[in-house]
């Protein structure tokens, strides 16, 4: 019998401490459930998005749950809830349930202790490999090339000195940290010690920055360790994500270079034998195509959740030779005052730009919503004519010319 899941898609306090914008990403799971399977948030998913999601075929037929209250981590939140604890051991013995989750920690495996259902999760890899030490590991074992670097402590400050002066140009980053957080540009040894002093017990990496013609990542997708494999195109604003293209626009000789990686590392994971995980290994590539790989991540990421979203719509992505631009438009620059979702889907549908508007897969998905809290709109474009990028330039249009007068 097929597993169902509970879905609780956790980031964790340890790593997103003081982070409020945290919780707003959970609901990113939503387009994977399948009917029967419980999906919990910290906030509650918008009823309109749901509607919206239907009108595009899919069957979102699960049982939705929020906490009675939010603190510390959706994890810690739950345990703190007596009714859902209930409903949910109630709920998960109909049938063989698995939690599926963005990173657990021990609040997590308390929770799936107590409902005695297992966490789909490559704990053993993530232990060994999601830190910055981890990920120099995993290069030294599989040759990964990489940036220079050396780590350091509050307690051996002296030890930067000579690299910054080899270097120049040098990136700083927190030994545990996700994405951009705790990743800092430096310039002098006093913006440095200025930092490393407010995280005493800490231990950080000093990275040479490599100048990116391109910035790109590896998305393993495993299903009995068998591993589906895709390279995109990231977009970075100082240090930040800012969305995907795939497939990869890389040289041809590039391309196949890191192909070879991916399959290199797809080999190595296989030894773990992964009932379900996922993972994504982030590179650069120079102004000379030179290869750097610095951060493994042993987890779902952005562009996975996208990646699910538009396989769950049309099947797999490369029977239909489409192009995928995913990316994040300030909605600051556009107005002043908070749209809702309502407002934005009105405008979208009445400019005919939406995904199912347009003949053949073509057009503008809208995804996560509750990112519209902080003024962000997550737009995906899909198009096999080339026109991903058109249509992002059209919403953004419509964005500027037509949104102040709606509101």
């Amino acid at each position: 019998m097929e597993d169902r899941i509970v879905f609780i898609d956790n980031q964790p306090y340890e790593l997103f401490r003081g982070d409020e914008s945290a919780k707003l990403y959970e609901e990113r799971c939503l387009p994977s459930a399948d009917i029967n399977d419980v999906v919990v948030t910290s906030l509650p998913i918008n009823r309109e998005y749901i509607a919206y999601l239907q009108t595009l075929g899919l069957k979102i037929e699960c049982d939705f749950f929020t906490p009675q209250f939010f603190y510390k981590d959706l994890a810690y939140s739950i345990l703190n809830d007596d009714r859902l604890l209930s409903i949910l051991k109630r709920k998960v013995r109909e049938s063989n349930y698995v939690i599926e989750t963005f990173i657990p920690n021990r609040d997590l495996v308390t929770l799936s202790r107590y409902l005695n259902i297992p966490i789909l999760f490559p704990q053993d890899i993530y232990d060994k490999y999601s830190s910055k030490i981890g990920f120099n590991k995993l290069a030294k074992i599989l040759k990964l090339p990489h940036p220079d670097n050396v780590f350091f402590s509050h307690g051996n400050l002296c030890d930067y000195r000579h690299f910054i002066k080899r270097n120049q140009d040098v990136l700083l980053k927190k030994n545990n940290t996700i994405g951009s957080l705790g990743v800092y540009d430096i310039s002098s040894n006093q913006i440095l010690k200025k930092i490393v002093k407010q995280y005493p017990t800490d231990l950080f990496l000093l990275e040479k920055k490599i100048e990116a013609v391109w910035n790109g990542s590896i998305q393993f997708i495993f299903q009995n360790n068998n591993p589906r494999i895709f390279i995109d195109e990231c977009s970075m604003d100082n240090n930040h994500f800012k969305g995907f293209k795939y497939p990869a626009t890389f040289p041809e000789e590039c391309h196949s270079k890191i192909k070879d990686y991916a399959e290199l590392i797809a080999s190595f994971l296989k030894q773990y034998f992964i009932r379900k995980g996922y993972f994504g290994l982030d590179f650069i590539v120079s102004n000379t195509n030179d290869i750097f790989f610095h951060d493994f991540n042993p987890r779902k990421t952005g562009v996975i959740y996208v990646l699910f979203f538009i396989e769950k719509l049309i099947g797999i992505i490369d029977n239909y030779n489409l192009k995928i631009a995913s990316t994040f438009i300030n909605l600051d620059y556009y107005n002043r005052k908070a749209i809702d979702f309502l407002t934005v889907i009105t405008l979208l549908r009445r400019n005919k730009i939406l995904f199912g508007q347009l003949s053949g897969y073509e057009g503008i998905l809208l995804f996560n919503p509750n990112l519209l809290k902080m003024k962000i709109l997550h737009v995906i474009s899909l198009s096999q004519i080339d026109n991903e990028d058109i249509y992002i330039r059209e919403v953004k249009k419509i964005l500027s010319n037509q949104v102040n007068n709606l509101l």
